[in-house]
């Protein structure tokens, strides 16, 4: 897998609080690079295989984003993104889905994923995208205007 990057991790290494990154990556050798680059840009990151209850899992580790891949076994991201976006408790949290098959994913945006970045992809977008996200968040920006009208 062709991963771009060209930001150096001091420039987002600013903030005293490490962010929490909840990562759903089936294929190990990306989960772990991702892990390891997450960590150098000081995020705290969980990373898992797979799992059918993200909602549990945020609950749990209460992430400040989530990133899931599109195609996993059993159960795609698309509908971890929903179980996430359609409960109370983490209808806030911000969800990137990715993955290779970037045109039918973006057709499926009735998830509300927050994101989307196509695999191979380019780390400094990935980075920027959940900077982005989680300032939005943290700044109690509306993700969604539409759910708030």
């Amino acid at each position: 897998m062709k991963i771009n990057h060209s930001i150096s991790p001091k420039t987002f290494s600013g903030k005293q609080t490490r962010q929490k990154i909840l990562l759903i990556e089936n294929d190990l050798p990306l989960r772990e690079i991702l892990i390891e680059i997450f960590a150098d840009y000081h995020f705290s990151v969980k990373g898992f295989e797979y799992t059918e209850n993200l909602h549990e899992l945020a609950l749990r580790f209460q992430p400040d984003i989530i990133i899931v891949d599109y195609l996993l076994p059993k159960i795609n991201g698309d509908e971890l993104c929903r179980q996430i976006k359609t409960k109370a408790e983490t209808a806030t949290i911000p969800v990137i889905l990715f993955s290779a098959f970037d045109n039918a994913v973006k057709s499926k945006k009735a998830s509300n994923w927050d994101a989307f970045i196509a695999k191979p992809f380019d780390l400094d977008e990935l980075i920027k995208t959940i900077k982005r996200l989680i300032f939005k968040r943290k700044n109690n920006t509306q993700l969604h205007p539409s759910r708030h009208l």
